[in-house]
């Protein structure tokens, strides 16, 4: 298996921005993907749970307004708890797969000093 810190060390600082550019787009694609999953199963959830609740028949629903209003609300409180953090599926779901990102680039003229190991050990540490 090839060395990737040696073989980052001689990137030209254009393939450098280019791949750290893509790796920040990959890491942000995979944060968004893990939120929408999170808001996505609590969504899911609530409607579940809202299913457990006998419906109030004194309240006639025949154009199924308060329905849509309640799905509506129970998607944006999904999405608003997702988004804080709440829950914490979208982080467990990130921490997981960042993994599958690969290492990150490291620049160039950083890496060509002595401090590349302390480099690494320190992205692994952020990434953590």
């Amino acid at each position: 298996m090839p060395n990737i810190i040696a073989l980052q060390s001689t990137m030209t600082p254009a393939q450098y921005k280019t791949a750290e550019a893509t790796y920040v787009k990959k890491e942000k694609q995979l944060k968004s993907a893990a939120a929408g999953f999170e808001s996505y199963f609590l969504d899911s959830l609530f409607k579940e749970m809202r299913k457990t609740v006998p419906k109030d028949e004194s309240v006639k629903d025949d154009a199924h307004q308060q329905q849509t209003f309640q799905d509506m609300m129970d998607q944006k409180v999904a999405d608003t708890v997702s988004k804080r953090g709440g829950f914490g599926i979208g982080a467990m779901l990130y921490k997981q797969l960042s993994g599958t990102l690969g290492p990150a680039p490291i620049d160039p003229s950083i890496a060509a000093g002595p401090s590349v190991p302390n480099q690494t050990k320190l992205i692994n540490k952020i990434r953590r």
